[in-house]
């Protein structure tokens, strides 16, 4: 099975669909207006119900997209500090594969990555870094977890990673040619 190259993460179509809180409140604002300018009471009423109902849609929307928002965070906090002090190279990212945070053996071997993507962090050690980093993640979708060896010239690479939400996700590097494994 041909993986994509691209490593590129593709939105959940549930996301994609959702309407936004602006045009649910916008909605909303238009028929509570139609309302009061109904002439008939029960179409009145129901302009108003209808209106009712989308405000009270797009404050919902926005506090469980805050919430999501502070979830993640938390999640991140805690992958961190779990790799902080780990003696290996390790990454936090986001759903993107975008570098959240590095610990301290992931600066001395790659620089400051933080903000760059994972594909940009090993282009100089992997020679197609996006398709490995996509064979890992498609893999890994199944279980939350995946190990793959990776031999290059430099030496034997074990890259793990596990996925710990949509939008945090935990890699690690492990030189094998150093006796490490």
């Amino acid at each position: 099975m041909p993986f994509d190259q691209s490593f590129e993460i593709k939105p959940a179509l549930v996301t994609a669909r959702t309407p936004s809180v602006v045009s649910l409140l916008a909605s909303g604002l238009l028929c509570i207006a139609a309302a009061a300018a109904a002439p008939r009471v029960p179409l009145q009423y129901g302009c108003a119900i209808c209106g009712g109902i989308l405000l009270f849609l797009a404050v919902f929307a926005k506090w469980s997209e805050r919430g999501a928002q502070v979830a993640n965070a938390r999640l991140r906090e805690t992958a961190r500090r779990s790799s902080a002090h780990d003696v290996g190279v390790g990454f936090v990212s986001d759903g993107a594969g975008v570098v959240q945070f590095s610990n301290a053996a992931a600066m001395d071997r790659f620089g400051d990555s933080q903000g760059r993507s994972l594909a940009n962090v090993f282009e100089l050690m992997l020679a197609n870094p996006g398709g490995v980093l996509s064979q890992v993640i498609a893999q890994a979708s199944q279980t939350g977890a995946q190990t793959e060896d990776i031999v290059t010239r430099a030496g034997h690479f074990r890259l793990r990673l596990l996925i710990m939400s949509a939008q945090c996700q935990m890699w690690w590097l492990d030189d094998a040619s150093q006796g490490g494994l």
